[in-house]
């Protein structure tokens, strides 16, 4: 087994190299974007710098020579992917739209059937969807068991001569299942049918022999493989794509144009519309050329070392639960708390300086049939190290398995409040009652003595969350859609009332996120027992500010915050006229 040293590659990846001499990134979201050596952002900057100009057809020495960089970069991803002709390589913006191209070039008939797995991107599911609606195919779907792996014989079952087309995964990016693509490939071309592979998750960790795997097409993005984003290939089976139509119209695809009709270019051409990302295709082409002179077998191991440890690190931490056991598995984990929400979680490993993501992952279907709304996940790259592993799993037992679980809120409403045989109506002034109060003696001034203190950001969330702990507990009888805030990540809900006998306003907050009650807290302090004229204009930025907070949240939790201002401003307003 040849020696492989994270340690030195590292060296390669300048944000990762920086981060780790700062000791201030432990980057586990490579699943969504990997980091670019720097034979990458060379390649991207010799472009700009010394070959900048447009494609094809130019008479001048830059022309010239930045359609040889282009046309180069086809040949590397040609050789590399093993095609037989770089005609079979498109340049697109990524997996998405190459999947996209491909939904929209192939003639569906009615009763067409076109085979997807539960385990699929909805970049592999909606192209599908609109596809089948524009021609009245129909989409079928193969199941997966409990551990996450496809169910073989089901797709056998699915498969028949009313196929057109399978369309399947090469590596989850939700739980990380490496289907079984040979197979799957061989018996759907002996039904007839046309397969199509998404490589989005399969090319940076997996060594590609199109001529081995003898798919039909094959999608993949270059940001997940250390090129450039906005940048991606579909490679397609050349008699194939010669009798497909263009899907796009405009220049550099077309041989002739009047006003009443066009001749189109050969494949690659005739897909390529407009003007190509060039200096992508370019750095896509260097990030490829880096992988061919890396040991590739040696980094699969490497990573797949990687995910063993994370397991079984993750595996003995109370509070977890991971998600997925497939057989063959790429390089992450998906695993959710049992005593906390997920965003939380991840909100408090950034803190920790641990990128992670959370959320459904664009697989909303398999959440579904997972029986979660969606996971942590944590993916590992080849620059990742075993001391990172054990740096994220020691935070995320700390965070999980000490002070910083959640208690029970005080004040919490007694059940009874919570019956739905009750009428609402009924009950408001017992519901209210707890939130009247609160407010009157909390004030923004007091808010930012306690947190201000606390110079860590560690041990501020950590008081923001015990904060949330004393909102008062929002009834379920008034968790309905009315209620709810459109535009947060976590459930959040508002309702708003006029004090009984004055001109003022008191809301009642609550969310199954933990640190979005005490920010909650924080924004019922402010608003809370104020005319309707006042909350019109209500902006708590400037506190936020103060706090810092603005900093710190996320983007997704800054706009939830945004929703939530705006829905007090909306109330306000409603109950003012």
């Amino acid at each position: 087994m040849t020696h492989f040293d994270p340690v030195k590659l590292r060296r390669d990846f300048p944000l990762i190299h920086e981060s780790s001499e700062a000791g201030s990134t432990i980057y586990l979201d490579n699943a969504a974007t990997t980091h670019k050596p720097e034979a990458v952002l060379n390649a991207v900057s010799r472009f700009y710098r010394q070959q900048n100009a447009n494609v094809h057809r130019a008479a001048h020495k830059l022309g010239a020579i930045a359609t040889i960089e282009f046309e180069n970069a086809r040949e590397t991803t040609r050789s590399f992917l093993n095609a037989k002709d770089k005609a079979e390589i498109i340049w697109t913006r990524g997996t998405t739209e190459s999947i996209n191209l491909v939904a929209n070039c192939i003639d569906f008939k009615p009763l067409d059937e076109i085979l997807i797995s539960a385990l699929e991107h909805h970049a592999n599911i909606v192209p599908w969807q609109l596809a089948a609606k524009r021609s009245g195919a129909c989409i079928k779907v193969i199941p997966v068991n409990s551990n996450g792996d496809i169910d073989i014989d089901a797709f056998h079952r699915l498969l028949s001569k009313r196929t057109r087309l399978v369309s399947i995964t090469q590596a989850s990016n939700a739980i990380g299942t490496i289907p079984p693509i040979l197979q799957i490939i061989e018996s759907a071309h002996n039904a007839g049918a046309l397969v199509l592979v998404d490589g989005a998750q399969g090319l940076p960790h997996q060594e590609v022999d199109l001529q081995t795997i003898n798919c039909d097409f094959y999608a993949c993005s270059g940001h997940k493989a250390f090129a450039p984003t906005g940048i991606g290939i579909l490679y397609g089976k050349l008699h194939l794509l010669n009798e497909m139509p263009p899907w796009q119209g405009g220049g550099e695809m077309i041989t002739k144009v009047t006003f009443s009709e066009s001749d189109f270019q050969l494949p690659p051409y005739r897909f390529e519309a407009g003007t190509p990302n060039i200096a992508g295709a370019i750095g896509f082409a260097a990030a490829l050329s880096y992988l061919k002179n890396l040991d590739r077998a040696a980094l699969h191991n490497h990573e797949q070392k990687l995910l063993a440890h994370a397991k079984s690190r993750c595996q003995s931490i109370n509070g977890l639960r991971i998600i997925g056991h497939p057989q063959h598995q790429a390089p992450l984990l998906s695993f959710t708390s049992t005593t906390m929400n997920n965003k939380d979680v991840a909100t408090l490993l950034d803190q920790q300086g641990i990128a992670v993501r959370v959320g459904h992952h664009c697989a909303m279907p398999l959440m579904n049939v997972l029986g979660v709304k969606g996971t942590i996940r944590a993916s590992f790259s080849i620059y990742n190290t075993l001391s990172e592993i054990d740096q994220f799993a020691d935070a995320l037992e700390s965070i999980l398995n000490t002070n910083l679980l959640i208690t029970a809120p005080e004040n919490t409403l007694t059940t009874e409040y919570d019956s739905e045989e009750k009428e609402l109506a009924d009950n408001i002034a017992s519901i209210t009652k707890d939130f009247s109060a609160f407010g009157r003696e909390i004030t923004p001034e007091k808010i930012c003595d306690q947190l201000l203190k606390f110079r860590d950001w560690q041990q501020r969330y950590r008081q923001i969350i015990k904060l949330g702990e004393k909102l008062p507990k929002f009834p379920n009888a008034l968790k309905n859609e009315s209620n709810q805030v459109t535009g947060c990540e976590s459930a959040v809900w508002l309702h708003c009332y006029r004090e009984e006998g004055v001109n003022r306003l008191c809301f009642l907050a609550d969310s199954d996120s933990h640190i979005l009650r005490g920010l909650l807290y924080i924004i019922l302090a402010c608003a809370n027992h104020l005319p309707p004229s006042s909350l019109a204009t209500f902006d708590p930025t400037e506190l936020f500010k103060k706090l810092g907070l603005d900093r710190h949240l996320s983007p997704s939790r800054s706009n939830g915050l945004h929703s939530i201002i705006e829905e007090i401003r909306k109330k306000a307003v409603l109950l003012d006229n």
